[in-house]
């Protein structure tokens, strides 16, 4: 019977670089007196049940324990992804934003940097929503809008007492 495949080297070295960031020396004084080549092997053997599963080892990572894990240790961590989390699928047609949504963004965070998209007083904030809705500056959601209206016909709760 032929041995499955070890995990990618790639994937190890990923994984290492990983685990160094969340651990730092602890994790590699693990190794000290070892060559980590042969470490790194012994990991990539120990794991390589995934390597049709990578979302097990990023689960894995995504799960570790306040102490630097053993390859034993993460293999369990990784055996231990929910059934529902295994079921999840990934497009590989993620793609950046386009040049519109960048300079949308942009905008936005040009508006943030400006405080105009933090609370204001009363119902300044529905006031300011709606008419940059209705002047084209600014398009928001239809629940968005909904709510900003829907604020503005509201009376306060001190228009309220005192009529």
């Amino acid at each position: 019977m032929r041995s499955p495949q070890p995990l990618a080297d790639d994937v190890v070295d990923r994984l290492f670089s990983a685990l160094t960031l969340r651990y730092g020396t602890p994790f590699l004084d693990r190794w000290r007196d070892l060559d980590l080549h042969a470490v790194k092997t012994d990991w990539a053997i120990e794991l390589n049940t995934f390597a049709s599963n990578l979302h097990a080892v990023r689960y894995g990572i995504d799960h570790l324990p306040e102490k630097p894990p053993t390859v034993m240790e993460f293999k369990r961590l990784c055996h231990s992804m929910p059934a529902a989390v295994q079921s999840i699928t990934y497009s590989d047609d993620v793609r950046g934003p386009t040049p519109a949504e960048r300079d949308a963004l942009r905008a936005l965070s040009a508006d943030i940097k400006a405080g105009m998209l933090f609370a204001k007083p009363g119902r300044e904030w529905a006031r300011t929503l709606v008419d940059r809705h209705e002047t084209g500056q600014h398009h928001t959601t239809v629940t968005g809008l909904a709510m900003a209206r829907d604020a503005l016909r509201e009376p306060t709760f001190t228009e309220e007492i005192t009529s």
